[in-house]
């Protein structure tokens, strides 16, 4: 600990407390590694959560006055559940050893899974540590913005209806509102075969309803900054129009967009607020985990009224965010690595590079090639047929090239996610917040890391991109006007 406190700076009590955990995190780590190495190797899923946690937490043990909302807060919030939670759920088969060796180990031996964890550590190494470099030591100065009260809502009535009849469009457009599919896949991947006019995505509608979130984070954080005016009915339309941003998703069972839009909100509140209300957004954290897992078992049982003989609202509630193949993990990662070059061909960027062509529609070019890795992941490694698995950073780098890949991709990542905290983190100008430097901030930059590591990169800088654009010229046309001044005369 002395030896800590001569790392960890003692006039924030934060750090040194994320140091602590660091510390009791790791001595955890090397307990299960003994463990996993002369008594139970499969406790290697334990150890191997464990030393993940610890090295990711190095950032908010090291750094002064850590930002709660950084783009690194969601590499940690990833491979919490994918690796550390996760890792514990196959080391002691819980909830039943069927569900985990058909979910994750797929029959195969701890040994299979060593290389690959090995690997997996590296490439968080490489990551954490150009994060931690920081070649950005001078601060980045933030644009400025500002936000005049009549364009804005003008614009956002116009979020609001667009946002409305795509959503509508794209319910008429699957079948409508049958009471036995209320919350399913509704473009289910047709066995791998997108090419065509059998697959529909109606990713155009999908974009279109999502610009709702938008619209709900600039009027939070134009009701949250000092001497708002007009709660009674500016509270009403943020909920509105929150309710609008997670009604498509909720129907055609996409529960990470949910999750996604609640954790823009806290970051709005974090940031505009004194004093963030912890207790609130706990509660409602519960309430959304619930409601993930009643979105769980209608995608399971396409029928609502099985579905709610079924419900159960307590620990399965929870269960069901570790139980499935999301985030980065070491099983999918063992098992992408190992069907390398048999099963699956080195991609040398192909995964990546491929999300160029995302923004043509499959209407105007019907032999697109697939965009998404996850649905060949799912039938390849998985045989699912109309399912993805998102491949995750590690995996998909090693997919592309190899063991520099990871290397390398994650040093870049690293620098990249620093990059975009130091650029866009949002700073109080006179003491006070700026709604417009919150909204560019939280729309488009700080969930960038969870996307990059736990599903695909391409994806990420795709939606990095289009996000950051699509913020900037909504800033833009929501500015004061600029009158020039005509010269005097004489």
């Amino acid at each position: 600990m002395i030896a800590m406190k001569s790392i960890v700076n003692l006039k924030d009590p934060t750090a040194y407390f994320y140091a602590c955990v660091t510390v009791f995190t790791a001595v955890a780590a090397l307990a299960f590694s003994l463990i996993a190495v002369f008594s139970a190797p499969i406790h290697l899923f334990s150890a191997v959560g464990l030393w993940a946690l610890a090295i990711v937490l190095l950032p908010p043990a090291l750094q002064p006055r850590y930002d709660l909302f950084s783009p690194w807060s969601f590499i940690i919030l990833s491979v919490v559940f994918g690796l550390t939670l996760r890792g514990f759920y196959i080391a002691f088969n819980y909830p039943n050893p069927e569900i985990i060796k058909r979910l994750f180990l797929l029959g195969k031996p701890p040994s299979f899974f060593v290389f690959p964890a090995a690997v997996l550590l590296c490439g968080l190494l490489a990551l954490t540590a150009a994060y931690l470099w920081n070649p950005f030591q001078n601060r980045l100065k933030p644009s400025h913005f500002s936000i005049d009260p009549t364009r804005l809502y003008t614009l956002i009535a116009i979020l609001l209806l667009v946002s409305t009849v795509s959503t509508a469009l794209y319910i008429v457009f699957t079948d409508g509102l049958d009471s036995r599919f209320i919350s399913a896949k509704r473009t289910p991947i047709p066995g791998l075969e997108l090419a065509g006019k059998n697959y529909k995505s109606y990713g155009s509608l999908r974009f279109l309803s999502s610009l709702a979130i938008f619209g709900h984070l600039l009027v939070l954080a134009d009701l949250l900054k000092s001497g708002a005016k007009g709660l009674r009915w500016k509270i009403p339309l943020a909920l509105l129009l929150f309710l609008l941003a997670c009604a498509l998703p909720f129907y055609a069972s996409v529960r990470s967009t949910i999750v996604t839009n609640f954790i823009l909100s806290a970051a709005v509140f974090y940031y505009s607020c004194k004093i963030f209300p912890v207790l609130k957004f706990a509660t409602a954290g519960i309430v959304l985990i619930i409601a993930v897992y009643f979105m769980t078992l209608l995608r399971a049982e396409r029928n609502d009224s099985s579905a709610l003989t079924k419900f159960n609202p307590g620990k399965q509630a929870f269960n069901s965010l570790i139980l499935n193949r999301n985030q980065i993990e070491l099983s999918k990662t063992a098992h992408i690595i190992n069907a390398i070059p048999d099963k699956l061909d080195y991609q040398y960027g192909k995964t990546i590079a491929i999300w160029a062509v995302a923004p043509i529609p499959r209407s105007l070019w019907p032999d697109k090639p697939l965009i998404q890795p996850g649905p060949i992941i799912g039938n390849k490694i998985y045989g699912q047929r109309r399912a993805g698995v998102p491949p995750a950073f590690i995996a998909e780098m090693f997919w592309n090239f190899h063991l520099p890949g990871v290397i390398i991709g994650g040093l870049l990542l690293g620098a990249l996610l620093r990059f975009l905290h130091q650029r866009f983190q949002p700073v109080r100008e006179k003491g006070k917040p700026n709604p417009a430097q919150i909204f560019l901030y939280v729309a488009a930059p700080m969930i960038f890391g969870f996307q990059a590591i736990g599903s695909n990169l391409g994806y990420a800088l795709f939606w990095l991109c289009l996000n950051l654009f699509i913020a900037i010229i909504i800033l833009k046309l929501i500015a004061p006007r600029t009158h020039s001044k005509s010269p005097r005369n004489g």
